[in-house]
């Protein structure tokens, strides 16, 4: 019998062993799963951002180009231009010298007023200095014949080179603007060429035989636009690259063994993150860059040109709150899993002992057993960043680890039989004593976020309070403050973003300037009048802010238009509420942000769009969203009529509550424009 129970007891054994052993792999293999996913997580908001950020870039860079291509362009429509032209070329005869060059001289000065204006001419002084040594400018803006000849400059103007000619001569004949790409000159200067075709006013034909030239540096012209920072970060960069045969150019980074020369590295698709985005344009990677540092990266393809954008952060930067989380998360719950297994061991030691010992040693073994738990738990604990305490029903401490006692440099056995006050202090014992007493009513577990002070050093902790029998009380205490701040960093970039994309939306078109600003005022204003709570009044802010950002996508001549719209220009702006969901899809907010701003333009009869939903179907933040635009809309001015006064606007919404708005609250409008706001 007694070699029976050996048998059954060494299977058992193996079993639980098993058992065991698969719970470990299981919940390592849970563990690094969901570290896996957060990590994802992290890469995928990066490339948000990072997208959001070369948009605006893009933008910005492709309004530069037309502007070059406009001003040489105006320049070119010019009809005396033409004339004096076609005079100069030989169209028509004119051997009066003093004509010739009366012609040339305001051929110049219109050419210098132009560069003066546009940049196209570098600042400062133009007179020839000491010893009649006139100052070379290294911007202006010529006039090229077909043939190559250059008809003539501004002052000073650096010669053109043979590709300059080159392209200006292709141009002249087939009438096709161009640019001659970014080269460095003698100065060391990063240049650009634009070039535009001139038509004649008295060709019947309507061919070009001339072309416009203008030579423009970049080092304070289109460069900054690309150091202007968006987001508050360290090591976020914007490129400007291109590819030239087998290698990478980068365009606008200063090569500081020789400045004459751009840094060039050879194609590396598979490591260098410039030369994957060329080959891969708008695609998101992380690669290294020309520094040989890892970076995460996304780019852009300027219009009209071989320029790449590219937009890069160190990903060293860029995951370092990301892999902070991550071990915070794997640590905790590789905590759990060790507790969860010490649990399962002790368990089933407490079991084996039960039925492996007499009844005359049952008190022996269960104090044996006690000694190995506290030494296992003292082997656990000990190496934790956490600090854990059981405490008895006096609130006198029965168990602490190491970390705890090491705040007050005592040993943990010093702790033990002490009170929490004595040990913790008075404000610290006593909110716990708090938390205990609410555990030992209810009978489970509290969990939950507080800021306690220990030793004079005041933290943020999770905090676990788990009743473990005999009225004692397992406490737990997880350091979450670098957590917490980076919630609070992360809140601030999202609020940085926000207000940058406010603005742009407000900027695009003059007419709108602060707009979103006092959309987001009155409409705030009416939501606490009607004692929304505060997560939905923080959901109206940020819609107020964001719900005209497809505005951006609606050409100007559209938005600025004085007279009645085509039924095609109305679809294209009725868009706009389509085009805001779709850009900010992607990005998480806490609230129905982004159904609050598709649902703006509903009206309570169902004849809004885009759904057509009736008053009960549309959210209360989407409606006082309706009523704060529609009235910032009427009380200021537009292209196509004057601003309405305060009350002819509150008199239109009047008119159109219950049919167009919720009457409940168009009279709160009424009530805040009346009695609470000073100034709209």
């Amino acid at each position: 019998m007694k070699s029976g129970t050996l048998i059954q007891n060494k299977s058992s054994t193996w079993i639980a062993l098993g058992v065991l052993f698969a719970i470990i792999i299981i919940g390592l293999s849970l563990i690094n799963k969901l570290s896996d996913i957060e990590y994802e997580r992290d890469i995928q908001n990066w490339q948000h951002r990072l997208s959001l950020m070369v948009d605006v870039r893009e933008e910005q860079l492709n309004n530069w180009i037309s502007a070059q291509y406009d001003t040489l362009q105006t320049l070119a429509d010019n009809q005396s231009l033409q004339l004096y032209l076609s005079q100069i070329s030989g169209k028509t005869n004119n051997n009066n010298t003093e004509i010739q060059t009366a012609q040339r001289t305001y051929l110049r000065n219109l050419l210098l007023n132009t560069a003066t204006n546009s940049g196209f001419s570098q600042s400062g002084p133009t007179s020839p200095i000491k010893a009649n040594i006139p100052i070379v400018q290294h911007s202006g803006i010529a006039i090229v014949h077909a043939n190559g000849d250059v008809i003539i400059t501004t002052p000073n103007m650096p010669l053109l080179d043979k590709l300059s000619i080159e392209k200006a001569k292709e141009t002249a004949k087939n009438g096709t603007k161009s640019i001659r790409d970014i080269y460095i000159n003698e100065h060391a200067e990063h240049v650009a060429v634009f070039i535009v075709p001139v038509r004649s006013s008295i060709s019947s034909s309507g061919k070009t035989n001339t072309a416009i030239v203008g030579m423009r540096t970049l080092g304070k012209s289109i460069y900054p636009l690309l150091k202007k920072q968006i987001f508050s970060t360290n090591s976020d960069d914007t490129i400007l690259i291109r590819r030239e045969q087998g290698s990478v150019v980068y365009l606008n980074k200063e090569n500081t063994n020789n400045r004459n020369i751009f840094i060039r590295l050879p194609r590396d698709p598979d490591s260098l993150a410039a030369s994957f985005a060329l080959d891969y344009p708008g695609a998101f990677g992380e690669r290294k860059n020309y520094l040989g540092q890892d970076i995460l990266f996304v780019s852009r393809q300027i219009k009209e040109t071989n320029w790449l954008l590219l937009q890069t952060i160190s990903s060293e930067e860029a995951l370092k709150e990301s892999k902070a989380h991550q071990q915070s998360l794997v640590t905790s719950f590789s905590y759990g899993l060790a507790a969860l297994v010490f649990i399962i061991l002790a368990s089933w030691r407490h079991g084996a002992s039960l039925h492996a010992q007499e009844y005359a040693k049952k008190l022996e073994e269960k104090s044996s057993l006690l000694s190995q738990q506290r030494k296992v738990l003292y082997s656990i604990t000990n190496n934790l960043g956490d600090l854990i305490l059981i405490v008895d029903s006096n609130s006198h401490i029965k168990f602490s680890n190491q970390p705890l006692a090491s705040l007050y440099n005592l040993k943990p056995a010093d702790l033990v039989g002490k009170t929490l006050t004595a040990t913790l202090g008075s404000e610290a014992g006593k909110l716990i004593e708090q938390y205990l007493l609410n555990v030992r009513n209810t009978g489970s577990a509290n969990i939950s976020v507080n800021t306690f002070s220990f030793n004079d050093e005041t933290k943020i902790y999770h905090s676990s309070f788990l009743p473990i029998g005999n009225n004692n009380i397992l406490i737990v205490l997880h350091d979450i403050t670098e957590l917490k701040q980076a919630e609070g960093r992360n809140k601030r970039l999202m609020t940085n973003l926000v207000h940058t994309l406010t603005h742009i939306i407000d900027s695009y078109v003059p007419d709108s300037a602060s707009h979103s600003a006092k959309t987001t005022k009155i409409a705030s204003a009416i939501g606490k009048e009607l004692n929304l709570s505060n997560s939905d009044i923080e959901t109206l802010e940020l819609a107020a802010c964001l719900a005209n950002i497809g505005k951006i996508f609606i050409p100007r001549d559209i938005l600025l238009k004085t007279g009645a719209l085509s039924d095609e220009e109305k679809e294209i702006l009725q868009s706009t509420a389509n085009q805001a969901s779709s850009m900010l899809v992607d990005l998480e907010f806490d609230g129905p942000v982004l159904e609050t701003i598709a649902q703006k333009n509903e009206r309570m009869d169902g004849s809004g769009y885009p759904g057509k939903l009736p008053g009960e179907r549309i959210l209360m933040t989407a409606r006082i969203l309706a009523v704060a635009n529609a009235f910032v809309a009427m009380h200021s001015p537009r292209a196509y009529r004057d601003s309405l006064s305060t009350r002819e606007s509150l008199q239109q919404l009047y008119d159109d509550s219950g049919t167009l708005y919720d009457e409940q609250v168009v009279a709160a409008l009424i009530h805040v424009v009346e009695n609470k706001l000073d100034d709209i």
